[in-house]
């Protein structure tokens, strides 16, 4: 999920993970930077300071973060029971 325009967060297996949009220099493509993980709130929430998030819409990014996290893994595992024929 988009926190800004160029902050991706995501929830995946218990960790917060966090990723910025870049642009290539020489091609002027847009790709994203490694991920940053944190296992807890609190290390999310300190780093992502600088950048001025308000709590309320960091709290409310997390919630759907968690939430497509969830969505995810039910399609994952809806195809793993349609291969296995149950």
């Amino acid at each position: 999920m988009k926190l800004t325009d160029t902050i991706v967060l995501e929830y995946n297996n218990g960790y917060y993970e966090i990723q910025h949009e870049k642009v290539a220099q020489e091609s002027g493509n847009k790709y994203l930077s490694e991920k940053k993980t944190f296992a807890e709130y609190k290390y999310l929430d300190k780093y992502l300071a600088p950048y001025n998030i308000s709590e309320q819409v960091l709290l409310a990014a997390v919630k759907t973060a968690k939430i497509e996290s969830g969505v995810r893994q039910a399609k994952q595992a809806n195809i793993a029971r349609k291969r296995l024929g149950k």
